[in-house]
């Protein structure tokens, strides 16, 4: 039996199954050990994930490939399961004037094995894990807030739908950078990276997740006394003060950043 248009329509209007949007992300990379002491010249940690988050203009989740052998037995040749490979994971970054993001990855891969030196150091003084969240807009769940100026708005939240978590990761390739008197444009740069192996986490549970029905508001502040509260936030998870950074949400970030932020608040 066919299925009908209308039915289409409804089982998207759930939103659970409404196209997912390729723009509404965010990236975090957790600093490499051999790097923690020497961050202050990238400006400390805040500096340091506002510059990999803010900046990640693109970003290519690796695929998972399944590697496998073969045996032929008096007929047709058969291939067998091995063990599973991911490919790399690549971020390209929007260019900085000050040139934070060249800096920063060439440190980090002079620190793993120098030019001049036949030798490289110990795996878990290099590699880092790499977090990345999708999000998606229309949730049931609305924050109330107070900007700089006393005055109360809300905002309908966006919600978590997929994470992507890659372990041991490290850059093996800094992209070349190309100039041009032609035209102007931003500079781009592509790092790659290597990774031990990534893990998919999905967070729709239900319909009721995405219906608009019932609504539920919360305020800014609650939201911020529960995950202080809770001991088991990944450390990477930053939370935003809303009562008091609201203004500078709204005023300075991008529609993406401005959507991301308040998506990581929750």
């Amino acid at each position: 039996m066919g299925i009908s248009f209308t039915r289409f329509k409804d089982t998207v209007a759930t939103g659970a199954f409404e196209p997912a949007r390729s723009n509404m992300y965010t990236v975090m990379i957790s600093i490499p050990p051999f790097l923690v002491y020497d961050l202050n010249e990238f400006g400390g940690a805040s500096d340091y994930y506002e510059a990999i988050d803010f900046f990640a203009d693109q970003v290519t989740v690796p695929s998972r490939n399944m590697m496998s052998g073969e045996v032929t037995n008096f007929g047709s040749m058969r291939r067998y399961a091995t063990q599973q490979t991911p490919t790399d994971l690549n971020v390209q970054f929007i260019i900085t004037k000050n040139q934070w993001h060249r800096n920063f990855f060439e440190r980090w891969m002079n620190g793993i094995s120098r030019d001049t030196e036949n030798r490289s150091m110990f795996y878990d003084k290099y590699t880092s894990d790499i977090l990345i969240n999708k999000y998606e807009p229309g949730s049931n769940l609305v924050t109330r807030f107070v900007d700089g100026n006393k005055r109360v708005g809300q905002i309908r939240d966006n919600k978590i739908t997929a994470q992507w978590r890659a372990v041991g990761c490290f850059p093996y390739n800094v992209s070349t950078m190309q100039m041009s008197n032609e035209h102007t444009s931003l500079m781009k740069l592509d790092v790659q990276f290597y990774l031990e192996r990534f893990r998919l986490g999905t967070t729709i549970k239900s319909v009721a997740d995405w219906t608009t029905d019932e609504v539920t508001i919360r305020s800014a502040r609650s939201v911020v006394n529960r995950r202080n509260a809770n001991e088991n936030v990944d450390t990477l998870d930053r939370v935003i003060d809303a009562a008091t950074d609201i203004g500078n949400i709204i005023g300075n970030r991008s529609i993406r950043k401005y959507t991301s932020d308040w998506s990581r608040l929750l």
